[in-house]
C-alpha cells in the first residue's frame, strides 16, 4: 500500500513539474517579443507585427490602416504583396532580405525595460541601431517606443 502511495505521489509530482515548465516556457519576455517582431517582419505579417506594440499604438495603426483603405479601397496586405515587385526597383535585389534583430544591452526597471538593439538585413553590411522600450501590460511585454540611434 505504501509503495502505491509513493508511486502515485511521484506521478502527481512529475505532472506538476511538467505543467509548471510548460507555463514557464509560455510566459512573455522582452526577448520573445523581439523574436516575434523579427519573425513578423520576415513573414510580412502586419497584424502579428502590430500585436507586439502597446494598445495605444495598435489603435493608431488601426486608424491609419482604415484611412489607407478608405483612400485606396485596398487592404494593407495588398501593399505588402507587392513588395517583391518594388524591391526589384531598388538596390535590395530580387527580394527584401530577412531581418535580424540582436539585443546589445538591456536595462530592466520593474515593468519597463529598455533594450539597445541592432537590426541587420541578411547579406548586407548595413547595421541600424536603436533603443526599444517595452512595458509589461497584462502579463505581456509590449513595445511602447522605438528610438533610432543616428
Amino acid at each position: 500500500m505504501r509503495k502505491k502511495m509513493v508511486i502515485g505521489f511521484g506521478m502527481i509530482l512529475i505532472v506538476a513539474v511538467i505543467v509548471a515548465l510548460g507555463l514557464y516556457s509560455m510566459r512573455s519576455t522582452p526577448e520573445k517579443t523581439l523574436r516575434q517582431v523579427e519573425q513578423s517582419l520576415n513573414d510580412r505579417n502586419v497584424q502579428k507585427f502590430v500585436s507586439c506594440f502597446t494598445p495605444n499604438i495598435q489603435e493608431q495603426f488601426a486608424e491609419y490602416e482604415k484611412k489607407a483603405e478608405d483612400l485606396t479601397s485596398l487592404p494593407i496586405s495588398r501593399y505588402l504583396d507587392s513588395l517583391p515587385l518594388f524591391s526589384r526597383l531598388t538596390t535590395l535585389g530580387d527580394e527584401i532580405p530577412p531581418v535580424h534583430l540582436k539585443t546589445i544591452e538591456k536595462e530592466p526597471d520593474g515593468d519597463t525595460v529598455t533594450m539597445k538593439i541592432e537590426l541587420t538585413l541578411e547579406g548586407k553590411d548595413t547595421v541600424l541601431s536603436g533603443y526599444v522600450t517595452m512595458e509589461k501590460i497584462g502579463g505581456k511585454w509590449l513595445i511602447s517606443s522605438v528610438r533610432p540611434i543616428i
